[in-house]
């Protein structure tokens, strides 16, 4: 993960904004990864936070699909 998205992700958690904000529609899960790649981030645990970051992209890339589908 880049400085650029530590630091944006850190951030958007902090203040409670969607890091999706650039879609016109936000689903009510969109966030649901950010805390818990946020904690692994901070526990040092880079196969966490890889396992879960993962996971966010494959569920953010199944919903943008669903909405192309529509």
């Amino acid at each position: 993960m880049s400085s650029w998205h530590m630091r944006s992700t850190r951030d958007d958690a902090r203040c409670g904004c969607p890091s999706g904000a650039i879609f016109g529609h936000i689903e009510d899960n969109a966030n649901d990864h950010h805390a818990e790649i946020l904690a692994a981030i901070r526990d040092k645990d880079a196969d966490r936070a890889s396992e879960t970051m993962t996971a966010h992209i494959e569920s953010t890339r199944r919903t943008i699909e669903s909405w192309l589908k529509r």
